[in-house]
């Protein structure tokens, strides 16, 4: 119950309208849903997650619930240092926005971390999937080689999927020779990982596509 409710707060945090929980489609209202809790007692309302993003929000609301014991005679925070102690949960929910298709709100929910400097590698990383839904060709072109430059410089996580995102990007500006560089170093990367067998293939196939093109 209590860590049900620190997840409802951590949403508070940066959606007043409308939180990201859901039963059978529908999507709770804040007051519905604290009415429902702290009137009703009803803990039947339950979250469609899968285990690894149980796991997740459990961690999360005990993140929040320690904070809060630590800090409650202390609420008023500037935007700086009220977004770095939400930080992981801004981008966990970024992440849960994604992969229920609401971009828009996914993009915002990062583009906050990445106003505050307080993104990592995994932030840009989902910064640059959405950029390629959202931005047209040309926009995308201009603005990528930023965030990856800035994924790469601020690795977390280690994403090794920067590597090949990097170097789509540099065969798309028709920079062959430094695309091949970079799949190559993406290649030398998942090269001893039997789960990357197709991925191995592709890179070796990019790196021979740099090739001819670099001779012509």
């Amino acid at each position: 119950m209590c860590k049900i409710l620190a997840k409802v707060v951590a949403q508070l945090l940066f959606d007043n309208s409308y939180l990201n929980l859901k039963e059978n489609g529908i999507y709770y209202d804040l007051n519905t849903l604290l009415e429902d809790f702290v009137y009703n007692g009803n803990a039947s309302v339950m979250l469609t997650y899968t285990p690894e993003q149980k796991v997740a929000e459990h961690n999360a609301a005990i993140r929040f619930i320690d904070y809060y014991k630590n800090t409650r005679k202390s609420v008023f925070l500037d935007d700086t240092a009220f977004t770095k102690i939400i930080s992981n949960i801004i981008s966990y929910t970024a992440w849960q926005e994604y992969y229920t298709q609401n971009y828009t709100m996914a993009d915002s929910l990062i583009n906050r971390l990445i106003a505050y400097n307080v993104a990592n590698d995994e932030d840009f990383y989902l910064k640059i999937k959405l950029m390629k839904i959202l931005y047209d060709r040309e926009r995308y072109l201009a603005y990528a080689p930023v965030f990856i430059n800035a994924a790469l410089e601020n690795q977390v996580i280690g994403i090794y999927n920067l590597y090949s995102e990097k170097a789509l990007l540099l065969f798309e500006l028709k920079q062959y020779r430094q695309a091949k560089d970079t799949f190559k170093e993406y290649y030398e990367i998942i090269k001893s990982n039997p789960n990357e067998a197709k991925n191995q293939k592709w890179a070796r196939q990019m790196m021979y596509k740099c090739d001819l093109f670099m001779d012509n």
